[in-house]
C-alpha cells in the first residue's frame, strides 16, 4: 500500500508523483489529495527489472481543501533508462525510471461528476529544466473533461 499523496495539477504541467508545476502566463492550480493508494505489479517480463508493468489506484479525498470523491489511476511500465544501468536494465541517456499515464476522475462530495485530468510522461531522475529540485517526473497534461 502507498501512503497519502497530493498532486497539484496546472494548465500546462510537468508533474511529479505528489505535485506538479507549470510555467504559463495564466494558470489555475488544483491541489488534489488522495489516499488509500494500492500498487499492483505484474511480473510478466522475462527480466522483472526492465519493462515490468505496474498500476496504482487511490481514492481522491479533496480538491483545493474541499471534500471530494473520485479515483486516481496510474498505469505504467518500468523502463529504467539510465546511462550506467545495473545488470538486466536497459541503457539510455534519459535517466528515467518509468513511463506512465495518470488519470484523475473527480466527483463532488455528493457524487456529482466534475471532470477528469489525464497526464502522460516519465518518472524518476532529475527535475526537468525550469522546475525546482525535488521534482522527479516529467509529465504533461494530455487531456481532460468537465470543469
Amino acid at each position: 500500500m502507498i501512503g497519502k499523496r497530493k498532486v497539484f495539477v496546472t494548465a500546462a504541467v510537468c508533474a511529479a508523483f505528489g505535485r506538479a508545476w507549470a510555467q504559463a502566463p495564466q494558470f489555475a492550480t488544483l491541489d488534489i489529495e488522495w489516499e488509500n493508494a494500492v500498487r499492483y505489479v505484474d511480473v510478466v517480463s522475462p527480466n522483472p527489472r526492465t519493462f515490468m508493468p505496474f498500476y496504482g489506484i487511490a481514492d481522491i479525498v479533496s480538491v483545493n481543501g474541499k471534500p471530494a470523491r473520485g479515483s486516481w489511476v496510474l498505469g505504467g511500465r518500468l523502463i529504467a533508462l539510465f546511462p550506467t544501468p545495473m545488470p538486466g536494465q536497459a541503457i539510455g541517456d534519459l535517466g528515467r525510471a518509468t513511463l506512465v499515464d495518470m488519470h484523475l476522475e473527480i466527483l463532488q462530495a455528493d457524487g456529482a461528476r466534475v471532470g477528469s485530468i489525464m497526464t502522460s510522461g516519465f518518472t524518476g531522475g532529475n527535475a526537468p529544466p525550469g522546475l525546482p529540485a525535488g521534482f522527479f517526473c516529467n509529465l504533461a497534461v494530455t487531456g481532460g473533461t468537465g470543469a
